[in-house]
């Protein structure tokens, strides 16, 4: 822990460093917190200060209205922040770049969307801005130097509870907001990272790994054997077969989180968008309980209309599972 106070720490990183532009990505239960550091800046400095990531996407109108605010990214921000800074830079007009809510002259300038962005383009995470421990996470029982890493962006499901429902469907006339990057360009990033920064464990960032062409899959099982650290994933109870958890076993899978979210069928599938039946996920978690994957199931309780009844038959499906990890959380 720090013993130095936040905003002070803040202030003077922004008096040594003297940005032409603060950023805060955000997600609803760490807004509150970024806005109070924004504010504590604004009353310094009057550098320009931009909101982005999934709160400020789906939020757009609440945050522009925060004094402290003068730009809101909407959707992804990679093309837009570059072409921002560069207007900037060039001192042009910034009032129409796509991805951009953008205040000036009392007025609020409400930009459309780019195409997404092409992973292939991006470069590689750059992990020397922040303090080493921050790489060090507890990952079944141990703690370990833990790297993250995009393997896909979005997800080819639209379950209603989740922000790929709303990204889904905000890119859904200009080219579809799900991609899968490389194998290639992926194992090249994990290679790099665990050769500078001795990594020892990794997260994969596919919101269902196994929801994928086989070919793909066989692919970054070959390929893997080039980094050689254990990895976690997650998946969806329709994915897991034998086969696919014996290629998971064989490439240094060391655990897989499956969400069930709802053990109330209606619930699950007319309210959440999932439909797969209580079978399906039985089979899947009996397939999981005989390999050597560490296995985790993850469910929602207090979703709209949910009643302290169907919250139960959550808990009894997840008896029924019998897994040594789960994660619930609260939807509020």
């Amino acid at each position: 822990y720090k013993n130095t106070d936040l905003l002070e720490d803040l202030k003077k990183m922004v008096e040594e460093y003297e940005p032409n532009i603060i950023g805060l990505s955000c997600i609803e239960c760490t807004y509150e917190l970024g806005i109070k550091m924004l504010k504590s800046i604004r009353q310094y400095y009057s550098v320009p200060m931009i909101v982005g990531g999934i709160f400020a996407t789906f939020a757009p109108a609440e945050i522009i209205a925060e004094d402290c605010v003068d730009m809101v990214c909407v959707g992804e921000g990679e093309y837009a922040l570059v072409e921002l800074c560069t207007k900037i830079t060039q001192k042009q007009d910034i009032t129409t770049v796509q991805n951009m809510w953008i205040k000036k002259d009392n007025r609020i300038f409400k930009n459309g969307i780019r195409r997404p962005v092409n992973l292939e383009d991006l470069p590689f995470q750059d992990w020397s801005i922040f303090e080493p421990r921050r790489f060090y996470k507890p990952m079944g029982g141990k703690i370990s130097m833990t790297g993250t890493f995009e393997m896909n962006r979005g997800c080819p499901y639209s379950c209603r509870f989740c922000s790929d429902y709303g990204l889904n469907k905000l890119y859904a006339d200009n080219g579809g907001y799900y991609r899968e990057k490389s194998i290639k360009r992926l194992i090249e990033e994990m290679k790099e990272k665990k050769e500078r920064y001795n990594l020892k464990f990794a997260y994969l960032v596919a919101e269902s790994f196994l929801t994928t062409k086989r070919e793909r899959i066989i692919e970054f099982i070959e390929q893997y054997k080039e980094v050689n650290i254990p990895f976690w994933i997650e998946a969806r109870p329709e994915s897991i077969n034998e086969e696919n958890i014996k290629l998971l076993e064989s490439s240094g899978c060391e655990g897989i989180s499956l969400g069930i979210e709802s053990g109330n069928l209606n619930l699950r599938r007319n309210l959440l968008g999932r439909n797969m039946s209580d079978e399906t996920i039985l089979k899947a978690f009996k397939i999981l309980e005989e390999s050597n994957l560490r296995v985790s199931a993850n469910n929602i309780i207090g979703f709209p209309t949910e009643t302290r009844e169907q919250i139960f038959e959550t808990i009894e499906l997840k008896r029924q599972i019998n897994v040594p990890g789960g994660m619930v959380d609260i939807y509020n």
